[in-house]
């Protein structure tokens, strides 16, 4: 039998060798990242758990449409100045109005309770999380006027509200919400610093106490509980994304390390920063599909970061001033 030509075998080995060169890149995949996606570093048995209907303040502030309406002059919503004289007459009318009086008296309410957070939005259900932001502001109003007239009173609210906003931020399961429960500490602590220094002149030792011990006991704002959520959020979508692929067009275990370090606290911003223009990964480069998941599926967490963070600063930053001013002398 005869011998395939030179030129036929030269002709099979051309043809041949990429077939190879394919076999082996895509074994390479299978070997190094296994056949499906490693499991999660966090599941939904490592969030904070729900608080019970009864002990949540989140059903004591009424759905937003039922709110009152914002309509006084926006420069008189910031906590962290006093009002004008002059508009003494405009505030005490806003909230002399029926249904501005109906929310206010929801406050003690609230304030007995010992959570805040709004139900679980993992899965994008539609929750109207601004009720808590509408509901801060016209709080915030009466606290404002509360100040120039009864300190004592509005520390006395204050250090039971401020605890609140934190931990319905630590337990925020979603990004939106962990910015208006921010916000929420935020204003408080606005709040409690002027009052502070109302107290310090009148010598009010009781007052000043119960600001202490509330920015004392109340643990440090944090975003583990959101960042975990997020996490499992991504994870879900990354999984969806690489399902209809195989071993050997993607390799599993590198690409939930790229989504994993997007949730290392010191890589998390770096990465953020620099996806935008990395993210669209060659297809023919080493797992150039999964890295393109990875960084596709992290968008949504690297968009709200700088949100987060900010929040977290502002709220840290305000709470050691307010330290400060408390600080025992003598």
């Amino acid at each position: 039998m005869a011998m395939p030509s030179r030129s036929v075998r030269v002709l099979v080995g051309l043809v041949l060798l990429p077939l190879l060169v394919l076999l082996a890149w895509g074994l390479l995949h299978l070997i190094r990242g296994g056949t499906e996606l490693p499991p999660p570093k966090w599941t939904e048995a490592d969030l904070v758990p729900l608080p019970p209907d009864a002990d949540n303040a989140w059903y004591l502030m009424g759905p937003l449409e039922q709110m009152p309406e914002l309509t006084i002059d926006s420069e008189l919503w910031d906590d962290s100045v006093p009002f004008p004289e002059e508009a003494w007459a405009s505030v005490d009318a806003e909230l002399a109005r029926p249904e501005v009086q109906a929310l206010l008296s929801t406050v003690p309410a609230v304030l007995e309770r010992p959570y805040l957070a709004p139900p679980d939005m993992l899965d994008f259900a539609h929750l109207d999380v601004l009720r808590m932001q509408q509901w801060r502001l016209w709080v915030g109003l009466s606290l404002n006027r509360t100040l120039a007239q009864d300190p004592e009173s509005a520390a006395r609210i204050l250090s039971k509200l401020f605890p609140l906003w934190i931990e319905c931020a630590n337990s925020s399961r979603g990004a939106i919400t962990f910015v208006l429960c921010a916000s929420g500490a935020k204003r408080d602590l606005d709040l409690m610093v002027r009052s502070a220094e109302r107290l310090l002149r009148t010598g009010d030792a009781r007052s000043l106490e119960l600001l202490r011990s509330a920015v004392q006991d109340t643990p440090p704002i944090s975003s583990d509980n959101l960042m975990t959520a997020d996490y499992i959020l991504e994870y879900r979508k990354l999984d969806s994304m690489t399902s209809n692929l195989d071993g050997f067009q993607v390799d599993f275990k590198e690409t939930l390390n790229e989504l994993d370090a997007f949730f290392e606290p010191d890589q998390a911003e770096v990465l953020c920063a620099a996806r935008a223009e990395s993210w669209r990964h060659p297809l023919y480069e080493y797992n150039g599909a999964g890295k393109r998941a990875a960084k596709a599926v992290a968008g949504f967490h690297c968009a709200l970061l700088p949100s987060v963070l900010k929040a977290t600063k502002s709220v840290a930053q305000r709470r050691a001033r307010l330290l400060a001013l408390l600080k025992p002398t003598g």
